[in-house]
């Protein structure tokens, strides 16, 4: 079977192209296909030319190729017209398509917060509704209805978090032969080093991320529809501009209902996906300008009866209390539905290092923390292991560190000798608590190696010589709490990860 090139070659820039073939050569040289030295070399060229190039400019493969000409000995031409052209086309349209979702996903959680202030501005708002099939009359605030779409829309955000994998992983043939040019092993480094999803081919004529992307479209129009109901009833007043917005919603409805319609197969092409992302951005960005220039005009209900109160206070602490964190946080980095898809990206790193071990692997645990890591992921692991829990930690209460006082660890030869070791922690700062308990665990037990897999790192002058083996997410150098990291032993059950207000940092 020949590979086919996509005509989505041409929309990928210097800068993309380099990222993935710089990546595929790293696997060359850890096979040890081409020399290290040979590599590094090329490795060197290929940066070179895009910091004196145009790195977002779009060029097709072959133009990336002739960039590099010139500078190239006839060994690294050849490594480079070697490399299966369709299978890098591929996993570059995957790496854009994976940043034009974190972009999009970012705007939507905030497009979420304008729900939820119209939710608890409107709360005490109450309006009789009548149904217009039966005629039915029944009370309801304008807050709670705005509430409902919030909880729907975070919803909606979920679920196409889960779903980015049927779009995010790396697998661009259909057949075996296709995976004669692009192995199976180079795709799950590729995937490692990209942070996109490893091979899990499927075959299945329906892709599920647009599915859900079809039924958060759908949602917008209610929301658009709801809002110009409101408006006819004169609840709402808004100007052309809101008459513009109302329009150009309707229209994205329109053009994704129609793609979502030809959207057969269950790969989807780069030039198609930009198409989508844009009438998705369109909807959801010209919703949210119309709720945030509309002017409320509703009027409340009088002598609202007690008991429809008591009913609507309790909705919205049932809807609005996982967005308590907010009051903690000055700034969230990672929302929990993110996080939980790079705990599924970790897990496949780790089945493809030690699928093969026939002995269980030993998962050590450290503290707290990890509990949020570890136990969303010991299910997604497919080899023989065993857990085991340190009660390692050189910070308690303090925001620093302390590695003054010494700690001895007890190792169970029985469960270490012999066999292979991961350290599961929630974060790498400093990494004085692994150094500790690697440097016990090699005096004390006889292990096969050792590496580590870490949620979140930060930077840090002092860590110089450790990071980690399978790595979730990075963040800046600040106080985080969240998804299993606390202050003062509080806030580990936050579902998102960010930095904490400096009012809530210990004295």
């Amino acid at each position: 079977m020949c590979e086919t090139v996509c005509a989505f070659n041409n929309h990928t820039t210097y800068e993309e192209w380099a990222t993935v073939v710089v990546t595929h050569i790293k696997y060359l040289v850890n096979t040890n296909s081409i020399k290290e030295e040979v590599g590094k070399e090329l490795i060197r060229k290929i940066n070179e030319g895009n910091a004196e190039g145009c790195p977002c400019e779009y060029m097709d493969f072959i133009d990336f190729t002739e960039a590099l000409e010139s500078t190239l000995t006839p060994e690294e031409k050849e490594i480079i017209n070697k490399l299966p052209e369709a299978s890098i086309t591929d996993t570059a349209s995957k790496l854009i398509i994976k940043c034009v979702n974190d972009s999009m996903l970012s705007d939507f959680y905030l497009y979420a917060d304008t729900l939820k202030k119209l939710a608890l501005d409107n709360k005490s708002i109450y309006r009789m509704v009548i149904c217009p099939i039966t005629g039915a009359k029944s009370i309801t605030s304008l807050g709670y209805q705005f509430a409902l779409f919030f909880n729907s829309f975070r919803e909606q955000l979920e679920r196409l978090q889960v779903s980015r994998k049927y779009i995010e992983y790396i697998n661009p043939t259909n057949s075996l032969s296709g995976l004669i040019s692009y192995p199976i092993k180079l795709q799950d480094f590729m995937a490692k080093e990209l942070d996109l999803f490893c091979f899990s081919p499927y075959s299945s004529e329906n892709n599920w991320f647009m599915e859900v992307l079809g039924s958060f479209a759908k949602l917008g129009e209610t929301i658009a529809t709801f809002i110009k109901d409101l408006k006819v009833s004169g609840e709402v007043e808004f100007d052309e501009m809101g008459d513009s917005h109302l329009r150009d919603i309707f229209s994205a409805v329109s053009r994704l209902r129609c793609a979502g319609c030809k959207v057969i197969a269950f790969d989807i092409d780069l030039d198609s996906y930009r198409v989508l992302a844009g009438d998705f951005h369109t909807l959801f960005y010209n919703l949210d300008y119309l709720l945030l220039g509309m002017e409320i005009k509703a009027k409340s209900l009088d002598n609202v009866d007690a008991k429809y109160q008591s009913e609507n206070d309790e909705a919205f602490v049932r809807i609005f209390e996982a967005e308590e964190k907010k009051e903690f946080m000055e700034e969230i980095y990672y929302e929990g539905a993110e996080i939980r898809n790079g705990i599924l990206r970790l897990a496949q790193q780790l089945n493809n290092e030690y699928r093969n071990e026939k002995e269980p692997v030993v998962c050590v645990g450290f503290t707290e923390g990890v509990l949020p890591l570890l136990g969303q992921m010991l299910t997604h692991l497919h080899f023989p292991l065993i857990v085991v829990t340190a009660k390692v930690s050189l910070y308690g209460v303090n925001l620093v560190g302390d590695d003054s006082c010494p700690i001895d660890i007890e190792f169970d030869k029985d469960k270490f000798d012999n066999r292979r070791v991961i350290i599961f922690d929630d974060i790498l700062d400093k990494g004085m608590t692994i150094k500790v308990y690697k440097s016990q665990m090699s005096k004390k037990v006889n292990i096969k190696d050792c590496k580590t897999c870490i949620l979140f790192s930060k930077p840090h002058p002092e860590r110089t010589d450790l990071e980690a083996d399978f790595l979730g997410f990075a963040l800046p150098p600040k106080w985080v709490i969240g998804y299993g990291l606390d202050t003062a032993y509080k806030y580990r059950n936050i579902d998102g990860v960010g930095a904490i207000k400096e009012k809530y940092k210990p004295v």
